[in-house]
């Protein structure tokens, strides 16, 4: 009985996920600025009143998140590529112009099947190990999707982008680091559909080297009712059996009590 409430829980939550992630309010643009490549991100004219809106509905699904406004995310942004990549990002009214990050997004890597078992764990590595140097420096991402790590298989590199979202000081450390590598999981078990998933977490928490982080995280996969699932089935659509899979492998890999 309570596995079939579980079940129609998560297809709530599915339903939920997918109108909260196809909620857009900015777009990209590539472009050339003293002939070296660049990224532009504009927020559309109702970006505001629609953040407003996201983040009543993050609030109410206690997801520990909030989207930033306008001048909170240019400055987030602008300050993070020069922490983490010496890099210098111009803001412009309305928008944003940042130099153009080489590599291949995670999931692509991830979903592509001439990718080779072998560089799909390298790409892994690299992601977690850049996140975890992220947290070492006292940031964390608050939307660590592997669609927001770009992995550079030549420079042996990966890098974080896409800093808009920020969790609240309310969570703790702990809960912060653990809701991205939490993240960075969900979405690397959702595009590498059909991959075993226990080497996936292997793989993810012995190269981000954090043993409560990995606790933290596989304790809360375990819960059947989280209340931010609507939140996390956005970022990833894991089917049901999918997510109790990654759950599974999580209390297995960091060893607690079934």
């Amino acid at each position: 009985m309570l596995v079939s409430f579980a079940k129609g829980y998560h297809a709530l939550c599915s339903a939920l996920g997918r109108c909260l992630r196809s909620a857009t309010y900015s777009r990209v643009a590539d472009g050339v600025e003293g002939g070296a490549p660049t990224v532009t991100k504009r927020r559309a004219g109702y970006a505001s009143a629609l953040i407003a809106l996201g983040n009543i509905a993050l609030r109410l699904l206690g997801t520990g998140t909030r989207i930033l406004s306008q001048r909170e995310w240019e400055e987030r942004e602008t300050h993070l590529y020069g922490v983490l990549y010496g890099e210098e990002a111009r803001a412009t009214p309305g928008e944003l112009e940042l130099p153009k990050l080489p590599g291949v997004p995670l999931a692509e890597l991830l979903r592509d099947p001439a990718v080779s078992r072998t560089h799909r764990e390298r790409a892994l590595r690299l992601s977690a190990r850049a996140l975890r140097r992220l947290h070492d420096l006292g940031y964390t991402h608050a939307d660590a999707m592997a669609s927001n790590v770009l992995v550079d298989m030549s420079r042996d590199e990966a890098r974080w982008f896409d800093f808009e979202t920020v969790h609240s000081t309310n969570e703790s450390p702990v809960a912060r680091r653990a809701d991205d590598v939490r993240a960075l999981l969900y979405t690397c078990a959702a595009a590498a559909d059909g991959q075993e998933l226990s080497r996936v977490v292997d793989v993810v928490l012995e190269a981000y080297g954090h043993e409560e982080t990995g606790c933290a995280v596989a304790r809360r996969a375990r819960r059947l009712f989280p209340r931010p699932l609507a939140f996390h089935l956005g970022q990833a659509g894991l089917s049901f059996g999918r997510l109790r899979q990654l759950s599974a492998a999580l209390s297995e890999t960091q060893r607690l009590p079934t």
